[in-house]
């Protein structure tokens, strides 16, 4: 029985590393373009508005987080299984948690960190660096599962091509 089940393992990894690996790809997408809003906002409200970069960058965070949600929802993950609220909620707190991991390398960059090195946006960048695996692993393992998928597709695939009328 084991032996089967190792059998049936070992010939499903290639295609779950395939999809699992386009699903990071767009995940990185996503967070590239939610650190672009980030960063572009950030210094929008550094430099232009002249907020401090803690209040700042509380502001852009927001809405970095609420863009990609959108994003990964219906595109990096194509997620339908979970309810728009439940889902949003569950992803808000492993946000929080990317949050925690972001913030905490954020402000030690900045407070640590001599000038110039201690520039707003060389932290953001950092940052996100650092908090990118927390937040794929979140993603993958509490808003976005893989259980009970079928081949390739992801959970209720059919309802969101009926939705898109494909």
């Amino acid at each position: 029985m084991l032996g089967e089940r190792t059998r049936k393992l070992a010939a499903a990894l290639p295609r779950l590393a395939g999809r699992e690996g386009r699903t990071f790809a767009r995940f990185c997408v996503v967070g590239g373009t939610g650190f672009l809003t980030d960063a572009g906002l950030l210094a929008l409200l550094v430099h232009g508005l002249g907020l401090g970069p803690f209040m700042a960058r509380a502001i852009s965070f927001a809405v970095a987080v609420t863009a990609t949600w959108l994003l990964n929802r219906h595109w990096a993950f194509a997620a339908c299984a979970t309810s728009f609220w439940r889902g949003f909620l569950t992803y808000l707190g492993v946000q929080g948690l990317g949050l925690g991991c972001n913030m905490l390398v954020y402000v030690l960059w900045i407070l640590l960190l001599p000038p110039p090195f201690d520039e707003p946006l060389a932290a953001l960048f950092t940052a996100s660096s650092a908090a990118l695996l927390v937040n794929y692993t979140g993603m993958r393992m509490l808003v976005f599962t893989t259980s009970g998928h079928k081949e390739d597709r992801p959970p209720r695939q059919e309802s969101c091509e009926k939705i898109a009328g494909r």
